[in-house]
């Protein structure tokens, strides 16, 4: 990663400060963190009305990524949803900060931004729309199989997840609390390298797979 996701750290003090002032939300309800991809794949749309059915206490940050398309539709459905307090964002190269100012984080199981969500301690929520990809598969395995993450395959799965985090909120400690339990305190690049090789292993099968395949062909 870059050496400077490194330094910007926030405190709790900057961590709310940042919320308000730059992304304009509440200094003190639940942030999740809809994130993407940079070609911009995503399920916000899908996703958003579970957020704006707890907009009392819950608020979202979201990035498209490159998908122009998908902002132009977020920006419209946050246009006219108002209560549900939201900050959109394209492309970012800040996502390290996005990351700390939230609560949480639904990704896809893509290495960088699962290390970074790791290593700044954002419980993950992860993205199973569709099924998990191949090159997703170990870094999924990674958080799931300690129960150190959830995983979603459709939209009221997150709207479970939330409700019992909200009506329950020593559920969610618990699940942080193993979360943080897989970092390497002494030395945070290396759980980023144990993911790029879990990720490179993966993308290595799966290429072994589609020869044996053609072989077969």
């Amino acid at each position: 990663m870059d050496p400077r996701v490194y330094e910007e750290q926030m405190t709790p003090e900057s961590r709310i400060r940042y919320r308000v002032e730059n992304l304009g939300l509440d200094p003190d309800k639940f942030t999740v963190f809809l994130a993407t991809g940079g070609a911009g794949a995503n399920n916000h749309l899908a996703l958003l009305p579970v957020l704006h059915e707890l907009a009392d206490t819950h608020q979202a940050v979201v990035v498209c990524g490159r998908n122009h398309k998908a902002f132009l539709q977020v920006n419209e459905w946050r246009r006219r949803h108002p209560e549900l307090k939201c900050h959109l964002e394209g492309y970012c190269n800040h996502m390290h900060l996005l990351i700390q100012a939230s609560d949480t984080i639904v990704t896809r199981g893509g290495t960088t931004t699962c290390a970074k969500a790791l290593h700044f301690g954002c419980p993950i929520i992860l993205n199973a729309f569709g099924g998990i990809m191949p090159q997703e598969r170990l870094t999924a395995k990674f958080f799931l199989q300690d129960d150190a993450a959830v995983k979603i395959s459709e939209a009221d799965d997150l709207r479970v997840i939330l409700r019992q985090w909200r009506d329950h909120p020593e559920s969610f400690e618990q699940l942080r609390q193993r979360f943080l339990g897989l970092r390497y305190e002494e030395d945070p690049t290396l759980v980023i390298r144990d993911l790029i090789n879990l990720a490179r292993e993966a993308a290595t099968a799966s290429v072994k797979n589609e020869s044996r395949d053609a072989t077969v062909l």
